[in-house]
Order: structure tokens, then sequence, then C-alpha cells
């Protein structure tokens, strides 16, 4: 947004960040490794779909903002 600095924008990702940083957890733990390929799926789909509806929150936040 114009105005803004990057820092603050970046602060408004904090939760989409940590959601994908435990997505990466899961995949990278001992328990992972024995899923089998639907499993990693269903999980990957499961944690994903949270990580898009995080980003979404925050573009219609930021769009809520432009507005005001």
């Amino acid at each position: 947004m114009p105005g803004e600095t990057n820092e603050i924008a970046i602060d408004e990702f904090v939760a989409a960040r940590e959601q994908f940083a435990k997505l990466v957890g899961e995949l990278r733990s001992d328990a992972a490794r024995s899923l089998e390929h639907e499993e990693a799926e269903l999980l990957i789909a499961r944690e994903g779909n949270e990580l898009l509806r995080r980003l979404m929150q925050v573009y219609l936040d930021q769009r809520t903002t432009c507005y005001q």
C-alpha cells in the first residue's frame, strides 16, 4: 500500500509464515517419513488450505484498510 513500509507489510503475514513453517516442520518430521502417499497429500491439502486461508485474510485486511 502506498505510504506503508515493507516492515509493516511483512508483519501482516506473520500468521501465514507460521503456518508455512508448521507445514514444512511436519513434512520434515520422522512421522511424515512413514506416511502413505495419500496421507501426505491429505496433510499438505489440509495445512496448505489453512495457509491459503491466512494469506487471503491478510489480503482482505489490506483491502479493508485501503478503503477506510
